[in-house]
């Protein structure tokens, strides 16, 4: 009897992060990666090679990471989802204005994690792009629409939830 696909995907996907999270847990623990050879895996041939080096990069919290996923945040079309993702975990203020300009892509689930990461990076200046993005998203069709106006709503709730000083 063989597996439906839409089962068997959310395991893959899970195991898949499993392992890119104990790489990581390994990597720094040790306090051994080399960080070029990571982001030279940004550049790879392969968009899965891409994405595992944005996920990794931003797993590992190192900061110099920023500039190399800014920089392929507005070169890559096809990884912006795991770079912004990456982005997001590294909480630097650097990334808000490439982030913004990913805002409004029309793909739902972009703009639901360009909508975390400006959530997890707590920087005001988003957001008005944030309250325009949601009522643009005034009547969400799709699950993807859906997650976005979510994401978007949680985010300017964060936002909003940060003392002025």
């Amino acid at each position: 009897m063989s597996q439906s696909p839409m089962k068997i995907k959310p395991l893959h996907l899970a195991l898949g992060l499993v392992i890119l999270l104990a790489t990581a847990y390994y990597l720094l623990s040790n306090g051994k990666y080399n960080f070029e050879e990571l982001v030279a895996g940004l550049n790879a041939d392969q968009i899965k090679a891409r994405i595992d080096s944005a996920r990794l990069l931003g797993e590992l919290g190192d900061r110099r990471a920023v500039d190399p996923l800014i920089k392929k945040l507005g070169e890559d079309e096809t990884n912006v989802y795991s770079i912004a993702e990456a982005l997001g975990k590294l909480k630097d203020k650097r990334a808000v204005p490439p982030l913004l300009s990913k805002l409004y892509s029309r793909q739902g689930y972009v703009d639901e994690i360009v909508a975390w990461a400006l959530g997890e990076i707590g920087d005001r200046r988003a957001l008005p792009a944030l309250k325009e993005a949601n009522q643009r998203l005034d009547n969400p069709q799709t699950v993807e629409e859906k997650r976005a106006k979510s994401a978007l709503q949680d985010a300017i709730h964060k936002l909003e939830s940060i003392n002025l000083q």
